[in-house]
């Protein structure tokens, strides 16, 4: 090995092997004056724990990992995620070098939201002709539920349920009593509709 302290102006430079600064860590490649127009890669862009990714002019935008936790961090104006028709924004569950192991969230350009619990599609977006609103899913054979807490559900009188059972019976139960759901309102599809005072038929 050699050293080379000064190599003047170069119009190019080709090398065969590796490039390392000293183990100090200290020292840049370019400047905030002097950049480089590209950089290309063919496999890796390694950096150690904490050590970040920082775009726009005061590191707005920056990525890295703490060594605990994976971090996006946009610190002025919005942050957009955007897809091109015909695709999907998708947050997902990451299982070793699988990105897209599990579902969490899938946004489609023009079309449905998705939300995803363990992997199982529990609610999505509809827009049809003349409404629109969400559809709630329930498991193969289970019921769909929509829990509804005022108040952010302080009081067990704040808590209300509307269930669609999968033998066609929809209610609506309230957790007044503080110790399970009483029926309110059911509803038979096909038959009766079921009044309720505090949680016996009338």
């Amino acid at each position: 090995q050699s050293a080379i302290t000064s190599l003047g102006t170069l119009t190019g430079l080709t090398v065969d092997g590796d490039i390392a600064p000293n183990t100090t860590d200290t020292y840049d490649l370019g400047s905030s004056t002097k950049r480089w127009s590209e950089l290309h890669l063919k496999d890796y862009l390694y950096m150690p724990d904490d050590g970040k990714i920082r775009l726009g002019a005061s590191y707005d935008f920056q990525f890295f990992h703490n060594g605990s936790h994976s971090i996006i961090l946009g610190k002025t104006g919005h942050t957009y995620v955007s897809a091109p028709t015909g695709q999907s924004v998708r947050l997902t569950k990451s299982s070793a070098d699988n990105a897209a192991a599990e579902d969490m969230l899938v946004a489609n350009a023009d079309g449905a939201v998705e939300l995803y619990h363990d992997n199982v599609k529990t609610v999505e977006t509809y827009d049809a002709s003349d409404y629109s609103g969400i559809t709630v899913l329930g498991d193969e054979g289970g019921h769909a539920v929509i829990n509804m807490y005022a108040d952010e559900g302080d009081d067990a009188a704040d808590k209300w349920q509307w269930t669609a059972q999968t033998n066609g019976a929809s209610y609506f139960k309230n957790y007044s009593n503080g110790s399970s759901y009483e029926y309110n309102i059911k509803m038979i599809g096909g038959g009766a509709v079921e009044l309720y005072n505090n949680g016996t038929k009338k």
